[in-house]
């Protein structure tokens, strides 16, 4: 891939319609972002206008908090957009690396974001797919919003949408959904779902399929904040509650009214916040006991309450019996009666020095004939007295175990074109699928294949109780055409002019049908139809027929 004015240095991204590459701008010396359009979309007129809405748009929207178009061009086979190259990742990936994000953290990309989408909505510009993966986080403490694909601006035509819905579904606004016209409050309800992802790392709408998150959306209530994290200040919890208001009329009527909450609700951080964090995720930490999963309780700790009191209780029968034995004699008392009540004693004494070597001798000497007997059967009372260990009580949890096996995962994959998947050698299905894969926790290797493309390998991890989303593209399996023409023609390829002969080397093509045309003004123009096979080499010898 050749860009003019751009040395490409590696691939970062490849998705069905576009690929991301990281390059460098030539004059400038500097790092870029290239997004070129895949080779077969050149034709799909929507698909080109789109990426040059996007350029428009946002060489209209010059602003720290989103990302910067630097141009917009062609390549030999397609189109391309260079931007402005954020060192980082993306809030999607940052979310997962170093969740539970500091309610700090949170905070003060919440506030950038809403700089970014004041700014645009100021502009006229409606984002349209706001969320995670849309927004950059930069190890120079910036954050970012990107991919105005999407975006509408009053005085730009419509664009033909398939469906009538464009977005990200578990992320679009009701009325985005139901394909109504959109107003800025759409963006600030995709705000509201990417910020309560930030703080718990679930999308309260995100379903199965599209059609699932579509019904999330439109009916389902979210859990507030609060009460998936303790730690949650009750006027923030309040915040991401109204942005998710089904009813547009119920959120705010903007964005800069949310940044006042803000300021008059919490210290307004500086970029230096957001750099400490990255540099040194632990001098933030969060206390994992505020971040809930669920309403579940933690079972109380009984057990050494009952010791302590049973302890207390033999302490208190031993002393009472010691008093008792010192007392004063009663009046009526014997000289057996004393002998008796000093055996007591001795036999308390016992009790308190199991392990003495006195203790053991004495018992030793006791005999089953003796009134002895009868004060060594009490100190056995005794001793069976300790307090017995007590059962710790069953308690049950009324909506999960406290300990939970990790659930499967699934995995979606989606192809341009169709392909056979294969995790670890097994064939599994062919694209489109129908819905997730679902596969247990774990590494596996991926295989895609088509007869007439290149087959894609690589790791997947799936990770348990999420479905994750993979876009792959399809490289064509390459064949030639080799073409010699008397005298000499102009190539021409599906209506597309290639080169003129002689040839200096073989016309490489993607595996297909083509319409191959041979020009030359004074000769008849000659058409055939070929067949390009991977791998293989079509030859035409050629001689062209004079004109009347």
């Amino acid at each position: 891939m050749k860009v003019e004015n751009y040395t490409i240095q590696k691939e970062l991204s490849r998705g069905p319609i576009t690929t991301v590459f990281l390059a460098t701008q030539i004059a400038l010396d500097r790092a870029v972002l290239l997004k070129i359009l895949n080779v077969q979309w050149k034709g799909e007129k929507d698909l080109v206008e789109r990426f040059r809405r996007e350029a428009k748009i946002c060489a209209r929207l010059k602003h720290p908090n989103i990302v910067n178009i630097f141009d917009f061009g062609t390549t030999a086979n397609s189109f391309f957009l260079a931007m402005e190259f954020v060192e980082g990742c993306n809030l999607e990936e940052f979310i997962k690396k170093h969740h539970p994000l500091p309610f700090k953290i949170i905070a003060f990309i919440f506030h950038e974001l809403l700089k970014g989408i004041e700014y645009a909505h100021g502009q006229g510009v409606i984002h349209r797919d706001i969320k995670p993966a849309n927004i950059m986080i930069g190890k120079d403490g910036s954050v970012k919003i990107s991919d105005f694909g999407l975006a509408t601006i009053a005085d730009f035509p419509a664009l033909t949408e398939m469906g009538g819905t464009v977005g990200t579904p578990a992320y679009m606004s009701p009325e985005q959904a139901e394909g109504k016209n959109l107003k800025p409050q759409s963006d600030l309800f995709s705000l509201g779902t990417t910020i309560y992802e930030m703080a718990c790392r679930e999308n309260p709408f995100m379903g199965e399929n599209f059609a699932e998150s579509i019904q999330y959306v439109l009916h389902k209530s979210q859990l507030p904040l609060l009460k998936k994290r303790a730690d949650t200040p009750q006027w923030f919890s309040d915040i991401v509650q109204k942005l998710l208001e089904k009813n547009p009329q119920k959120r705010p009527a903007s964005a800069t009214e949310i940044i006042q909450k803000l300021k008059s609700n919490t210290p307004l951080y500086d970029h230096s916040i957001l750099i400490d964090f990255i540099k040194e995720p632990s001098s933030h930490s969060v206390d994992s006991a505020d971040v809930v999963r669920s309403s579940r309780k933690s079972p109380k700790k009984l057990f050494p309450i009952y010791i302590l009191i049973s302890v207390l209780a033999l302490v208190i029968i031993s002393v009472f019996f010691f008093k008792k034995s010192n007392g004063p004699v009663a009046p009526n008392t014997t000289e057996g009666d004393l002998a008796k009540k000093d055996m007591v004693v001795d036999s308390i004494e016992l009790v308190n020095k199991p392990n003495s070597d006195t203790s053991k001798q004495q018992r030793k000497t006791l005999s089953s004939n003796t009134p002895e007997t009868k004060l060594a059967a009490s100190q056995d009372l005794i001793e069976k007295k300790q307090p017995e260990k007590i059962k710790e009580p069953e308690i049950t949890l009324e909506d999960e175990p406290l300990f939970e096996e990790a659930k499967p995962g699934a995995i979606y994959i989606s192809t341009y074109p169709w392909a056979k998947i294969f995790i670890d050698g097994k064939y599994q299905e062919t694209t489109p699928l129908r819905e997730p894969l679902p596969l247990e926790a774990g590494k596996y290797a991926l295989r895609l294949e088509n007869p007439n493309f290149a087959s894609i390998e690589q790791e997947i991890v799936v990770q348990p109780e999420l479905t994750d989303t993979l876009n792959f593209n399809l490289e064509p399996a390459i064949g030639f055409l080799e073409v010699q023409v008397i005298p000499w023609a102009e190539v021409y390829i599906n209506n597309e002019y290639n080169e003129t002969t002689p040839l200096n080397h073989p016309v490489s093509l993607p595996a297909g049908k083509y319409e191959l045309k041979l020009m030359n003004p004074n000769f008849t123009t000659w058409t055939d139809s070929i067949k390009i096979e991977a791998g293989q080499t079509i030859s035409r010898q050629i001689s062209l027929l004079k004109k009347g």
